[in-house]
């Protein structure tokens, strides 16, 4: 089992939630643990309950290890999601991100 280096891992982070700045706190956590910071974007769905950490093909043991750092478990973990990966890597150009984790209301402040 390969070591997952978190500086070479890209994370875009999608806010399904409707907390201000989810995504921003989020990618904060995962740069103060080593991870490159990729897209921040909201996702289309505004209700999710509990956070996804999507791959993109070759990275699910990327995905293991920012679920980690979230401290989520591995059932948060699947392969990225269509709706997703088009917001996390918008436009035409190749995708950065290997990892995207979309937010949701789990991994928000208690209010």
């Amino acid at each position: 089992l390969r070591k997952v280096v978190p500086s070479s891992v890209t994370v875009a982070v999608l806010n399904a939630t409707t907390v201000n700045q989810l995504a921003h706190h989020t990618a904060q956590r995962l740069t103060g643990k080593g991870f490159k910071q990729g897209q921040l974007a909201t996702a289309s769905n505004q209700s999710l309950k509990t956070t996804t950490v999507g791959y993109l093909p070759g990275h699910r043991l990327d995905a293991l290890a920012v679920a980690h750092a979230l401290k989520l478990t591995a059932a948060a973990v699947a392969p990225v999601q269509a709706a997703s990966k088009t917001l996390a890597c918008p436009g035409t150009a190749t995708c950065t991100a290997d990892v995207v984790v979309t937010v949701g209301a789990d991994l928000a402040p208690a209010a």
